[in-house]
């Protein structure tokens, strides 16, 4: 089944991503997220349960492990998670 875009951003209009905070100068400046396996694809060959740094050219990025959020992050403007069957809360 493919993903019907208007429908999921019906449902979830929002996206967050988490990450490090040293990523955050990286993003800002090329504007663009990378993929963990765009960066290293060995190590998306298991779930990772502990942060990971791929060096590049333009320094050091680290790709987070992969176990879920914290339940007590709030989003911006008191949205929680999401996750759920609609939009996130308010």
């Amino acid at each position: 089944m493919a993903l019907d875009f208007k429908r999921y951003m019906a449902l979830r209009p929002r996206l967050y991503h988490f990450t490090a905070e040293s990523n955050l100068a990286n993003i800002r400046s090329e504007r663009k997220l990378h993929s963990a396996f765009s960066l290293d694809p060995g190590i998306c060959k298991e779930r990772r349960s502990t942060h990971h740094v791929v060096v590049r050219d333009r320094g050091e990025i680290t790709i987070r492990d992969q176990r879920a959020a914290n339940r007590s992050i709030s989003a911006p403007g008191g949205a929680d998670r999401g996750g759920g069957d609609g939009p996130p809360s308010r």
